[in-house]
């Protein structure tokens, strides 16, 4: 009673809180609105709109940009520069909140060229604040150290101190990103500095807020310094900024730096080995943000937990706790901790001999790997591309206030020889005329140049930044130049020592013996070809690598150049024999259930029917039905066996596609497992869509589903089964509904798996693998099953295929 009072306390105590917070900010915004309508001058509404599009980024990101955008219209109108450059680095922000980052950095330039042509110091800081978040988030480091400098600078020059120690906190946090991208303490000892710096002027002015998150900042970087040097001092002073911070996060009823608090003195005590003390924070980690409804907090908590029972060997209380954190993770579509999660998994599965589970946990680690890897290209895409674009406006900036120089001067001049050299008028026009057209001709000249160097200059990026191997030749394979990812993958240090040691030609150094017969296709074909070779590198070793072959052409289409981008696949060549040998090893069981466990079955079986029929008159009541039940579960062993090889054969079966008459196909079988028992069942049946499939298998799955069916409703007085279909975006999903049994769906974690069971043998008979098969063959049509259910009531289950036109 009393924790079910403490708990309607803590809902009614959020729910107030929540609704408090509510209407201060709709408050805040009401004041706004009023400001906006009352502002006797047309330049303090312009500042009041691009105060509300600030506030309001963060609840209605469209309505921000509205209102940006009408203080834009309004100081053009009354020509208030400083109020459009505002507005226009609002934009900016809002562009990066989108993830447009080129664009905020077009809106960052324009607004700095009016700060700086007024000589508007704060609003110059602004700007290269915004700039040095934009540098920030696309990991460029050293240009968002600078932008965050210079924004610090000019701050200090306003005695702006509050900004100037923010600058400080952001600088700290860009050089921990440093420290731990490049392992390198000494980026730690300057982060150290920085947030040292800013907590100083957040102790003087007594700012509790901000005082909480600088202790938040020093321990996680002591957390930081001990990832990289291992050492009890860090970790003590880490655990004393955490509690410093937990005291007053507290008392500020702060419940997410509080969650951020405990995190932190969970993880100091984990890496001290203290794991009962470290369970206790991260356990008190999860309630608190289980109740505040913050979920990457409560993920990080649960992982931490996770992480500390497979240290003291508590496997099964992280797979207690995994199946909630895969929910969560999977609803919120956080890639990373599905990747990090799914090894753990494997890891787990694979100390338990679970070999099965341990592959399938390292596939989808494999997939998710995969796409953070594609994510992170883009990302560093992304990055070159602004570092770009950044070049380009930092010189549109220079030129632009360089050209403003030259016009004021160039007016003066023409005024001067106005007044002293009247007649000179017409010689002095045709003259401007004749360098007017040079100056266009020059200008159209220069930007053909600049396109051809933007070009380069991306190639030139990508070529030399990228971590594989670039080798390119000229148009008979000679080698020409390869980029320091090559180098690093083969041990050659230079072109001259390639060429000594390993050749000059493609065809003699390639290790693909087709090598000539590749390059003649993608010449052909015009296409880049994709193969697989093993390589010699310095040394004498020998690694697996994958190589991408693009043929260059110029403008008329002729052969310039061949561009080979090599990949070293030698640890996934090693996983695929680790697969393969699996699978052996699967082969060898199947073997042997199918030899060595069926011989002495037929024998346990036909020795027991001896018995029953030539010496039942000997024995007694009790010893026929013993004999009985032998022969009873010899027959069922002899059907777990063929489950059991049928489920295995699965991984082997080729899997040939056709389309399917998925009507014709469920009619014919309901002839064949309706039986006369059934006839008091009613089967509704629509039209059902074609699909892609394997015409054997997926027979497979509506035998076993119909079955189910028919087993879960036979005890009911008026069974029903309904079949049915419907497209749902490039798939066809079909169902098969009953009115029978049912399951609890508290136990769903289990329907699928192989030899689970939700009801007794006396209930139901079966051997529990039906449904496993299901799933089996439907993902291995890149398809979903799935079920719903009521106890007592009756089931639905639903699979998904490719529909003919996908």
């Amino acid at each position: 009673m009393k924790k079910l009072l403490l708990i309607l306390f803590f809902i009614t105590n959020c729910g107030f809180l929540t609704q408090q917070r509510t209407i201060a900010q709709n408050s805040k915004k009401d004041s706004l609105e009023k400001r906006i309508n009352t502002a006797a001058e047309d330049s303090n509404k312009v500042n009041t709109l691009v105060l509300y599009s600030n506030e309001l980024i963060q609840y209605d990101i469209k309505k921000a940009e509205k209102f940006a955008l009408d203080a834009i219209r309004l100081s053009r109108q009354i020509h208030f520069k400083k109020g459009e450059a505002s507005a226009i680095l609002l934009l900016s922000k809002i562009s990066r909140s989108k993830g447009d980052r080129i664009k905020s950095l077009n809106k960052i330039a324009e607004a700095l060229t009016i700060f700086e042509k007024f000589n508007d110091k704060s609003g110059q800081a602004k700007a290269y604040f915004e700039l040095g978040y934009v540098y920030k988030e696309t990991d460029n480091y050293k240009k968002a150290i600078e932008s965050f400098t210079k924004a610090f600078t000019l701050y200090k020059e306003t005695k702006d101190e509050l900004n100037a120690a923010l600058c400080q906190m952001v600088m700290g946090h860009v050089n921990a990103d440093r420290a731990s991208v490049l392992r390198d303490t000494s980026y730690l000892r300057k982060t150290l500095n920085l947030y040292g710096y800013a907590l100083q002027y957040y102790i003087k002015t007594n700012n509790q807020e901000r005082i909480c998150v600088s202790y938040i900042n020093m321990a996680n970087t002591y957390l930081g310094y001990n990832k990289l040097t291992k050492s009890d001092n860090f970790l003590r002073k880490s655990i004393d900024y955490s509690n410093q911070s937990l005291e007053i996060s507290q008392n500020l009823k702060d419940n997410t730096r509080t969650c951020i608090n405990l995190l932190n003195l969970g993880e100091a005590y984990k890496y001290r080995n203290d794991y009962p003390e470290a369970l206790n924070y991260f356990l008190k980690a999860y309630e608190l943000a289980q109740k505040s409804g913050n979920v990457l907090n409560k993920l990080s908590a649960m992982n931490q937990m996770m992480l500390i029972y497979k240290e003291m060997g508590a496997l099964n209380k992280v797979l207690s706790i995994s199946n909630e954190y895969l929910k969560i993770a999977k609803y919120n579509h956080y890639i990373g901790n599905l990747k990090d999660h799914y090894q753990l998994l494997s890891e787990i599965y694979h100390s338990q001999n679970n070999y099965q589970k341990a592959y399938e946990s390292r596939l989808l680690y494999e997939s998710y790997s995969d796409s953070i890897l594609n994510k992170e290209k883009a990302n560093a895409l992304a990055r070159f591309q602004v570092e770009f674009e950044s070049k380009n406006k930092d010189k549109e900036i220079a030129l632009l206030n360089k050209n403003q120089e030259l016009q004021q001067t160039k007016l003066e001049q023409q005024q001067t020889i106005r007044n002293y050299l009247v007649g000179a008028v017409t010689l002095i026009l045709l003259l401007l005329f004749v360098v007017y057209n040079r100056f266009k001709l020059k200008v159209k000249a220069n930007q053909i140049i600049t396109e051809k160097n933007k070009k380069l200059e991306k190639l030139s990026i990508v070529a030399r930044e990228t971590a594989n191997g670039v080798f390119i030749t000229d148009k008979d394979g000679n080698a020409e130049w390869f980029n320091e990812g090559f180098s690093k993958l083969f041990g050659w240090q230079n072109m001259e020592e390639y060429l000594q040691k390993r050749g000059k030609n493609i065809l003699e150094v390639s290790g693909k013996d087709n090598i000539k017969d590749i390059i003649e296709e993608c010449i052909r074909e015009k296409k880049s070809i994709r193969y697989d070779a093993i390589n010699p590198i310095k040394g004498g070793d020998e690694i697996w690598v994958q190589t991408t072959l693009t043929p260059i052409f110029d403008k008329n289409g002729n052969l310039k150049n061949l561009v080979f981008v090599d990949a070293d696949i030698t640890e996934l060549k090693k996983s695929e024999q680790q697969v393969s040998d699996m699978n052996k090893e699967l082969e060898a069981f199947s073997y042997s259930v199918s030899h060595d466990l069926r011989a002495p079955l037929r024998a346990i079986s036909g020795y027991s029917q001896i018995l029953k029929d030539d010496y039942a008159y000997v024995m007694d009541e009790e010893g026929i039905r013993t004999l009985n039940a032998i022969l009873k579960n010899s027959k069922k062993m002899g059907e777990l066996i063929d489950d059991l090889l049928a489920f295995s054969r699965l991984r082997r079966a080729d899997l040939t596609t056709s389309h399917l008459n998925m009507t014709q196909l469920v009619t014919s079988l309901l002839e064949e497992v309706i039986e006369k028992d059934h006839d008091n069942v009613s089967v509704k049946i629509t039209d059902l869509l074609p699909a892609k499939g394997s015409q054997a298998l997926i027979t497979q799955v509506w035998t076993n589903l119909l079955s189910n069916a028919l087993k879960f409703s036979k005890k009911k007085d008026k069974p029903v089964i309904e079949i049915g279909s419907y497209p749902e975006n490039d798939s066809v999903v079909y169902y098969v509904k009953d009115n029978g049994a049912g399951f609890d769906m508290q136990y769903y974690h289990k329907l699928f798996g192989v030899f689970q069971r939700l009801h007794s043998q006396e209930e139901f008979e079966g051997t529990g693998i039906g449904l496993a098969i299901v799933q089996k063959i439907i993902h291995r049509h890149n398809g979903s099953v799935w079920a719903e259910s009521k106890l007592g009531e009756g089931s639905s289950f639903y699979f998904s295929l490719p529909n003919i036109t996908s």
